[in-house]
């Protein structure tokens, strides 16, 4: 009787412990995902903001200057402050990024750049600088400065981790086309991120343990009216700051 009872529920007990090994590879697969997600757009964030204290303001695309056309991307112009002044040497600042010297380059991406959730050729990249009007990176403003920003700057997103299918080749001057309209298109959201997005700021998100001050999720759940204001630079109203 007693064998007969525990022929019964032995299969019970695997099935019980292999989801428990199962919830627990997929906690910790989800902790290493966000935890790689922030570091990667935390990194980004800082090259820029390093960009800015030593030349006054934040990146721009390269640009010629007898047409005014966009040459190379911001990524680009912030190599040396990502400690890649090597490459950032190689790059020919006067031809656009297909021109047959520079086209070499883009295999070169550095891993700041890289998403370890694109499954797509090697030189493109989802870390995208938002731009559209009344964002930091609006293209009627020759410049911009984090400390001149109306709202605080710890409340204007800098950099997004967008979908797949909005990848870029990291060197193009190309980025995330920012709708005020529909704030949350376009960026990444997975089952693993729990409906949430991966964004950095200008020093001011106070929630990750490794990148304290820089990096955070925004909850695509939120209303469109308070998810939009963390994209806008002169709102006058400060979205309230998220604890841990």
């Amino acid at each position: 009787m007693k064998k007969s009872y525990v022929s019964a529920i032995l299969p019970w007990v695997f099935v019980l412990i292999s989801i428990g090994i199962t919830w627990r590879s997929y906690n910790e697969d989800r902790k290493m995902t966000e935890r790689r997600s922030l570091q990667k757009v935390a990194l980004i964030s800082l090259g820029m903001i390093l960009h800015e204290d030593r030349n006054d303001a934040l990146p721009t695309n390269i640009f010629c200057k007898k047409t005014g056309k966009a040459l190379l991307s911001w990524r680009v112009r912030i190599l040396p402050d990502l400690h890649e002044e090597e490459l950032y040497d190689q790059f020919h600042l006067d031809e656009p990024w297909d021109s047959p010297h520079n086209k070499k380059l883009i295999e070169k991406i550095p891993s700041y750049f890289e998403s370890f959730w694109l499954s797509a050729e090697k030189g493109k990249t989802t870390y995208l600088a938002p731009v559209g009007k009344r964002t930091l990176f609006d293209p009627a403003l020759e410049e911009f400065k984090l400390t001149k920003k109306e709202d605080e700057p710890c409340n204007t997103v800098l950099v997004v981790d967008a979908e797949d299918e909005s990848a870029v080749i990291w060197t193009k001057p190309e980025d995330l086309n920012f709708d005020p309209d529909n704030p949350k298109a376009h960026l990444r959201h997975t089952k693993l991120l729990d409906g949430r997005c991966c964004v950095s700021a200008g020093l001011g998100f106070e929630v990750s343990p490794v990148f304290p001050r820089v990096a955070k999720y925004l909850d695509l759940k939120e209303d469109d009216e308070t998810f939009r204001r963390w994209f806008l630079r002169d709102d006058d109203k400060p979205v309230e700051r998220p604890g841990p």
